[in-house]
C-alpha cells in the first residue's frame, strides 16, 4: 500500500512538473474491435480483400532533465501538486474518455479552488475567520470578479481581466449538477473550458 501511494505520488509530480495531464494515465480503449474490413469467397473461405489497419501513436514531449530535477525537489520536500493542478489533468483525462460532464465539473471545481486559494493566500493576518470561510463556502462569482484582481496584482500581476470562458465554465457545471444535462456540451468547448484554466494557473505549472 505504500509502494502504490508513492508511486501515485511520484506521477501526480511528474505531471505537475512537466503540464503532461495524460503521463502516467490508463489508456482509454472504446469498444471498437480495431480490426478492418474484410472480404471472403463463400465458396473456399478464402479472404480475397481486408482494408488497411493504421495504428497512432501520439507523440509525448520527453521530460527534461531540469525537470526531473523539479520533480525530485518537490518528492523530497514532501511537496505534494496543488489540488487544483490535479483536477485540471482530471478533466482533461475525462475528455479524452468522453465525459464532458464530468470533465466540466472538474475544470470549474479546479478554476474554483484555485481562486479561493490564491486570494486567501493574500488576506491580511488578523482578518478573522468568518470572513474566510465567506471566501471558501459563499458564491465564487463575486470572489473571482473583486477580490481575484486585487490579489494577482499584489502577487504581480497587474491588469487581470476575468475571461468570460471561466464564466461559461461555471455556468455549464450549475446546469450539469442542477439538471444533470448541458444541450450543447460538445469535445470543442470542453477543451476551450480546460484551456482557460490552464491560463489560469499557468504558474503553478512547469
Amino acid at each position: 500500500q505504500i509502494a502504490l501511494e508513492a508511486f501515485d505520488l511520484c506521477m501526480r509530480c511528474v505531471r505537475w512538473k512537466t503540464g503532461l495531464g495524460r503521463f502516467g494515465r490508463a489508456a482509454v480503449v472504446g469498444p471498437e474491435t480495431g480490426w478492418k474490413t474484410r472480404l471472403r469467397d463463400t465458396s473456399s473461405g478464402k479472404t480475397v480483400w481486408i482494408g488497411k489497419v493504421t495504428f497512432i501513436s501520439p507523440a509525448r514531449p520527453s521530460v527534461t532533465s531540469k525537470q526531473w530535477e523539479t520533480i525530485a525537489g518537490a518528492l523530497v520536500a514532501g511537496e505534494p501538486p496543488p489540488v487544483f493542478v490535479d483536477l485540471l489533468f482530471d478533466a482533461e483525462m475525462h475528455i479524452e474518455a468522453g465525459d464532458f460532464r464530468r470533465a466540466v465539473i472538474d475544470a470549474a471545481v479546479a478554476a474554483e479552488t484555485y481562486i479561493c486559494t490564491t486570494v486567501q493566500s493574500t488576506l491580511p493576518a488578523g482578518l478573522g475567520d468568518a470572513a474566510r470561510r465567506l471566501i471558501d463556502e459563499g458564491n465564487i462569482r463575486p470572489v473571482m470578479e473583486r477580490l481575484l484582481p486585487e490579489a494577482l496584482a499584489s502577487l504581480g500581476e497587474k491588469g487581470y481581466k476575468v475571461p468570460s470562458d471561466l464564466q461559461k465554465i461555471f455556468d455549464a457545471r450549475n446546469k450539469i449538477m442542477h439538471s444533470g444535462h448541458v444541450a450543447d456540451l460538445s469535445k470543442e468547448k470542453c477543451n476551450q473550458y480546460v484551456a482557460s484554466v490552464r491560463r489560469l494557473i499557468a504558474d503553478h505549472l512547469q
